[in-house]
């Protein structure tokens, strides 16, 4: 009966807000714009989580699965057009790789092959949570990379945007960094959700499953300090990726367009807004609620694969370093830590570019 009056209120408060964004419009239909990150993946876990003792919602589970996997994979195909034009052959080759994607992540599905994978990541093969969980970021993972390679690693927002004189948001500068607090609103009860409230887990236990538990004096010194290192150890490998990258001749993250694709937070309040949001946010849905049940690695690509729409491989390559600092950082201590290291580490880097500031 729980399992039932969760579902129902998560529907009656989500369509709630949606006629209330429809009828008010403004900032409201801002802040329901921001879910659709996030909320296709609370609806999933709710679904899940209930699942795990009702047929009904069992069933439900599959069905948003599927159509999660095909509102990704139109999300998908709808980027690669909006770069490169519908008659453009790489668009074809796209709707390939997200196809490919799909297939491989279907084995995830399957008890024997979970079985397998326990021995290496701590999941429990007879979870209706952990499998479906598991062929998400899979198909996702490998999408988003896909598309990449299909693109000819060329990211799709950035071809988008550089077509345009001016930035592509009609959003003023205040409404972007809103739209920043927007997202994080939704994220992080999604992950609280994800981690079992309020089915399987009390909301403090479920903070405490994601790790954001009170840091010592001495690891939020250090996290700050190894934030400052990292900027200027991350200066020099990004000037050998570069080197490298230009040297094979291959395609680089084109850092106008991003600026333009940033918008607002390219600015001092900016680089505080993306510091909160990412360092909170990222840091919650990777290294908090995925991490402990995918281990370090996997969580980590998927972590990369979701910037592959927005940067080119020599960028993933030093955000892929920079995940596994972060998941080690979190292994060290907890989640708290990690999103101070990643919120400043963000921080100061867009405070040293805006402000021209040399590491």
């Amino acid at each position: 009966m729980r399992n039932t009056l969760v579902v129902v209120g998560l529907v009656a408060a989500f369509a709630g807000l949606v006629a209330a964004a429809i009828t008010f419009g403004g900032e409201l239909s801002s802040f329901m714009l921001a879910s659709l990150e996030a909320l296709p993946f609370l609806v999933l876990a709710v679904l899940a989580q209930a699942g795990e003792r009702r047929a009904w919602a069992r069933g439900l589970t599959y069905l948003w699965l599927v159509g999660l996997v095909l509102g990704f994979a139109l999300l998908v195909l709808g980027l690669a057009v909006a770069a490169v034009g519908i008659a453009d052959p790489a668009v074809g080759t796209v709707a390939l790789a997200v196809l490919v994607s799909f297939f491989i992540a279907v084995p995830m599905l399957f008890r024997p092959v979970r079985v397998l994978l326990c021995r290496l990541i701590p999941i429990s093969p007879d979870s209706l949570v952990h499998k479906v969980a598991l062929f998400v970021l899979v198909y996702v993972t490998l999408a988003s990379f896909g598309q990449l390679a299909a693109l000819g690693g060329i990211p799709p927002l950035l071809s988008a945007v550089s077509m345009v004189e001016e930035s592509a948001s009609t959003r003023s500068s205040t409404g972007q960094i809103l739209d920043l607090f927007y997202g994080l609103a939704w994220i992080l009860p999604t992950t609280v959700v994800a981690a079992g409230f309020p089915l399987k887990r009390a909301f403090a236990e479920s903070i405490r499953r994601l790790g954001f538990t009170r840091p010592s004096g001495r690891q939020a010194l250090i996290g700050v300090g190894l934030a400052f290192a990292l900027v200027g150890l991350f200066t020099g490998i990004d000037h050998v990726i570069t080197y490298v990258w230009d040297l094979m001749g291959w395609p680089t993250t084109d850092t106008e367009a991003f600026k333009k694709l940033v918008g607002a937070g390219f600015s001092p309040l900016g680089a505080v807004a993306i510091g909160i949001t990412a360092g909170i946010g990222e840091e919650a849905a990777t290294r908090g609620l995925l991490q402990p049940r995918l281990g370090k690695l996997l969580p980590n690509l998927a972590f990369v694969s979701l910037h592959a729409f927005q940067y080119s491989p020599d960028a993933l390559l030093s955000v892929f370093l920079m995940g596994l600092i972060l998941a080690f950082v979190r292994s060290w201590s907890n989640t708290t830590v990690a999103a101070l290291v990643h919120g400043t580490y963000d921080f100061l880097a867009i405070i040293a570019e805006v402000l021209g500031i040399g590491f």
